[in-house]
Protein backbone atom coordinates (compact mmCIF):
# COMPACT_ATOMS: atom_id res chain seq x y z
CA UNK A 1 0.00 0.00 0.00
CA UNK A 2 1.85 3.11 -0.79
CA UNK A 3 2.08 6.40 0.98
CA UNK A 4 -0.79 8.59 -0.98
CA UNK A 5 -0.26 11.89 1.13
CA UNK A 6 1.49 13.16 4.07
CA UNK A 7 0.43 16.04 6.72
CA UNK A 8 1.40 17.93 10.00
CA UNK A 9 -1.33 18.87 11.33
CA UNK A 10 -1.61 21.71 14.55
CA UNK A 11 -4.34 20.13 17.12
CA UNK A 12 -4.46 22.88 19.92
CA UNK A 13 -7.64 22.38 22.43
CA UNK A 14 -8.61 25.56 21.75
CA UNK A 15 -10.05 24.89 18.20
CA UNK A 16 -13.00 22.45 19.72
CA UNK A 17 -15.50 24.28 20.15
CA UNK A 18 -16.60 23.38 23.85
CA UNK A 19 -13.13 24.15 24.67
CA UNK A 20 -12.36 27.20 22.87
CA UNK A 21 -16.04 29.06 23.11
CA UNK A 22 -15.43 32.80 23.11
CA UNK A 23 -11.15 32.42 21.44
CA UNK A 24 -12.31 30.58 18.51
CA UNK A 25 -11.59 33.60 16.44
CA UNK A 26 -8.11 33.77 17.77
CA UNK A 27 -8.03 30.36 15.76
CA UNK A 28 -9.38 30.85 12.59
CA UNK A 29 -6.49 30.74 10.36
CA UNK A 30 -5.40 27.10 12.32
CA UNK A 31 -9.39 25.90 11.91
CA UNK A 32 -9.04 27.20 8.31
CA UNK A 33 -5.71 25.04 7.47
CA UNK A 34 -7.26 22.16 9.37
CA UNK A 35 -10.28 21.93 7.09
CA UNK A 36 -8.23 22.87 3.68
CA UNK A 37 -5.93 19.66 4.99
CA UNK A 38 -8.93 17.49 5.39
CA UNK A 39 -10.46 18.35 2.24
CA UNK A 40 -6.88 17.57 0.80
CA UNK A 41 -6.66 14.19 2.01
CA UNK A 42 -10.22 13.13 0.96
CA UNK A 43 -9.10 13.94 -2.19
CA UNK A 44 -6.37 11.68 -2.23
CA UNK A 45 -8.84 8.87 -0.93
CA UNK A 46 -6.42 6.77 0.89
CA UNK A 47 -6.61 3.17 1.79
CA UNK A 48 -5.59 4.09 5.62
CA UNK A 49 -4.62 6.30 7.70
CA UNK A 50 -1.59 6.39 10.30
CA UNK A 51 -1.71 8.97 13.07
CA UNK A 52 1.94 9.72 15.02
CA UNK A 53 1.49 11.57 17.77
CA UNK A 54 3.68 13.06 20.20
CA UNK A 55 1.21 12.31 23.24
CA UNK A 56 1.54 8.56 22.94
CA UNK A 57 3.38 6.36 24.48
CA UNK A 58 7.34 6.98 23.38
CA UNK A 59 10.80 5.13 22.67
CA UNK A 60 13.99 6.07 22.29
CA UNK A 61 14.77 2.37 20.51
CA UNK A 62 10.82 1.29 19.29
CA UNK A 63 7.61 2.62 18.08
CA UNK A 64 4.31 1.84 20.11
CA UNK A 65 1.21 1.15 18.04
CA UNK A 66 -2.34 1.06 19.97
CA UNK A 67 -3.66 -2.49 19.32
CA UNK A 68 -7.18 -1.37 21.30
CA UNK A 69 -9.61 -2.74 19.76
CA UNK A 70 -11.56 1.18 20.24
CA UNK A 71 -9.57 4.05 20.73
CA UNK A 72 -11.66 6.48 22.93
CA UNK A 73 -10.99 9.48 25.31
CA UNK A 74 -12.01 12.64 26.18
CA UNK A 75 -11.17 16.56 26.98
CA UNK A 76 -11.74 16.52 30.63
CA UNK A 77 -8.10 17.19 31.05
CA UNK A 78 -9.50 20.68 29.14
CA UNK A 79 -12.03 20.79 31.06
CA UNK A 80 -14.86 19.48 29.11
CA UNK A 81 -15.36 15.95 30.42
CA UNK A 82 -18.43 15.51 28.20
CA UNK A 83 -16.78 16.32 24.99
CA UNK A 84 -15.53 12.48 23.91
CA UNK A 85 -14.59 10.09 21.24
CA UNK A 86 -14.73 6.72 20.26
CA UNK A 87 -13.72 5.28 17.57
CA UNK A 88 -13.00 1.59 16.02
CA UNK A 89 -9.16 0.87 15.10
CA UNK A 90 -8.60 -0.99 12.60
CA UNK A 91 -6.27 -3.45 13.09
CA UNK A 92 -5.54 -4.95 9.39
Amino acid sequence: MPVVIGCLMPHPPIVIPDIGRDNLNRVTSTTDAMLKVAEQVAQAEPDALVFISPHSAGFTDSIAMRANPILEGSFAGFGSPEVRFSKKNDLA
